[in-house]
């Protein structure tokens, strides 16, 4: 079901912005989340490369590091701001928003992202979503959301939006965190109306959206990935998920698709 602390903090205002830090999976809806906060709260700046790269394991220890070397990212940051910064890592209270993902959607999500950028640059390239692929990726997925979760666990506040969540009641997941950021302007976009983009850092709300492209929720919650996956494969996708469940208790909850599937069919 993910992790929800959802305890208020009172972020220090800094030089007039609130700061969140994002974490999340490649493909789970980070910029389509980013860009619904900050078109609803403009004060709320959400740290993609800054504190280290949204998409990467990491911890509190790294985001500090991050944060006193000042390279990168980092530079655009005042002194004053970074030594405030600081203190709220200390005391891990710099509000942390986690995109996750099931785990056997995701592998695919994440195949066909990869495939299209490799055939982009070379039309005739072969690249099979075969055994070497998953275990790679999937390494990439246990750390990462491990890591996450173990730094969720510690903070004074850290909401986890399931990609599914995001795309299936997106004023819900808004309403959890405005509540938990007690944030008192009034929610009035909670659809957006094209595709989210790459975008960068210095990107902002509306900005990260793509109006001239379509994005059609359904290719996801109607499970239509399903049918881009050659049998066995997806087979042995589901029996991976079944191992890794008994191996990783702690990310139980998106190592079950099956069972949400069957779940959503009887209306639970």
């Amino acid at each position: 079901m993910g992790l929800d602390t959802s305890i208020r903090v009172d972020c220090p205002n800094l030089a007039g912005r609130m700061f969140v830090k994002q974490l999340g999976l490649q493909r789970s809806g980070t910029n389509a989340l980013r860009a619904l906060i900050e078109i609803n709260w403009p004060r709320v700046e959400v740290l993609v490369k800054r504190l280290g790269n949204k998409h990467e394991p990491t911890s509190w220890e790294r985001l500090g590091r991050c944060l006193v070397s000042a390279e990168g990212w980092e530079q655009g940051l005042s002194a004053d701001v970074r030594e405030r910064l600081k203190g709220l890592i200390e005391r891990k209270e710099l509000p942390l928003v986690v995109s996750s993902k099931e785990y056997v959607p995701w592998v695919v999500s994440y195949y066909r992202y990869q495939r299209r950028k490799v055939l982009y640059g070379n039309p005739e390239a072969e690249f099979p979503l075969d055994r070497r692929f998953v275990e790679r990726v999937t390494g990439h997925w246990i750390e990462a959301m491990l890591s996450w979760r173990a730094m969720a666990r510690m903070a004074r506040f850290a909401v986890e939006v399931e990609h599914l969540q995001l795309l299936s009641a997106p004023g819900a997941v808004l309403r959890r965190i405005q509540a938990a950021l007690g944030l008192d302007w009034e929610i009035s976009v909670t659809t957006l109306e094209g595709y989210a983009r790459r975008g960068t850092e210095f990107m902002r709300g509306e900005e990260l959206i793509d109006s001239r492209i379509v994005f059609d929720p359904g290719y996801h919650l109607g499970e239509l990935w399903r049918g881009h996956v050659p049998g066995k494969v997806l087979k042995g996708l589901e029996e991976s998920e079944r191992v890794m469940r008994g191996q990783y208790p702690e990310l139980a909850d998106l190592l079950d698709y099956r069972s949400r599937r069957w779940r959503s069919s009887r209306g639970d």
